[in-house]
């Protein structure tokens, strides 16, 4: 289904969109289409709005919820905290300055961002912007679905390894209460209490593996 999305979208952009299409060449029209991007929250920070538009549009065509656009920090601030976005898409100055407290709030809570920008390959001083991947402008079509894609997995992998560890917590915690349970039975003593939190926990580990379960399925979705 995406494929024929961006093959009409390309087709409708050719000579009527000067964000996307300039300087495209047919090498980048030729790529390997993106995987299916349905449901990925996209949280997009802009501050030219016709880019802003342009951007929220091809996203909104691959499937994506968008998540904004919105033009300053403080305004993507509001909507992270509100709506928190499977990843984001940035570019490097927005209308109240530099987008560096958005990508530190970002990589505090987790969420994976790219930046779209002009640069090219012009460092930068900080360096979350100079490890965050980067989508010059201008870009093609295939081009950002691709980066959206990568986003997605490196942040459904986070979240594997997330609850992978948790399990494993989940599962030496559950040993220890059992033993707990042994020595005071041994003891003669009520396990009634013990024995009713180590339950809880098996019902946390059911819920966790089939989190772990849903997190593989779309992992292989993606590959």
């Amino acid at each position: 289904m995406l494929a024929g999305i961006l093959e009409q979208s390309s087709l409708r952009d050719a000579g009527a969109n000067p964000v996307v299409e300039e300087g495209m060449n047919a090498d980048r029209l030729q790529r390997p289409a993106a995987p299916d991007l349905a449901g990925i929250k996209v949280l997009v920070a802009e501050d030219e709005a016709v880019q802003a538009l342009d951007l929220a549009t091809i996203l909104g065509e691959f499937g994506c919820r968008v998540v904004g656009p919105t033009s300053s920090v403080v305004a993507a601030m509001d909507l992270l905290s509100k709506d928190r976005p499977d990843l984001a898409l940035l570019d490097v100055r927005l209308q109240d300055g530099s987008v560096e407290p958005l990508a530190e709030k970002l990589a505090a809570v987790g969420v994976p961002f790219a930046l779209v920008t002009g640069h090219g390959g012009t460092p930068f001083a900080h360096p979350l912007l100079n490890q965050a991947p980067r989508l010059d402008k201008p870009y093609g079509i295939l081009e950002l679905g691709e980066q959206v894609h990568r986003l997605f997995r490196a942040h459904v992998e986070q979240r594997l390894a997330h609850v992978e560890l948790q399990l494993v917590q989940t599962e030496e915690r559950i040993a220890r209460q059992a033993e707990t349970i042994q020595r005071l039975t041994r003891r003669g003593q009520d396990a009634s209490v013990a024995e009713a939190q180590r339950q809880g926990m098996e019902q946390s580990l059911k819920l966790m593996r089939a989190h772990r379960s849903s997190l593989l399925r779309e992992q292989i979705g993606l590959l």
